[in-house]
């Protein structure tokens, strides 16, 4: 491996370790004042939509730990002010934006202006 190579791969690896030390797991949020939040919208608490809103924030919040570590952190910072937009957080939020941003990457990438 000549001198350039190395300082490449040196520089990714520094690269990565730096995104992951800015942002290195999922964010902390509250889901019991998030969901409460939501199950008061409109009047007393519903304890359905308390629990499916738990349910739910649960199961994004699994998901999200199987996958941080392989999303970019410009996406991770952007999702999380998507996520917490209003106050708390939501894990369903920030997993829902983490799948728009990467689908519309994916789309972005065939995108040609046509004159």
């Amino acid at each position: 491996m000549n001198v350039a190579t190395a300082a490449i791969v040196a520089f990714g690896v520094s690269h990565v370790l730096i995104q992951d030390a800015q942002f290195p797991t999922v964010p902390d949020y509250d889901v019991d004042k998030y969901c409460t939040l939501v199950a008061s919208s409109i009047g007393p608490r519903s304890e359905m939509i308390y629990g499916g809103c738990f349910d739910q924030e649960q199961l994004s919040y699994d998901s999200l730990k199987r996958i941080w570590s392989n999303v970019p952190v410009q996406t991770r910072r952007y999702c999380d002010n998507v996520a917490q937009f209003g106050g708390g957080g939501s894990y369903m939020i920030l997993r829902g934006c983490i799948d728009m941003e990467e689908n519309a990457a994916t789309q972005n990438q065939r995108r040609q202006f046509r004159r």
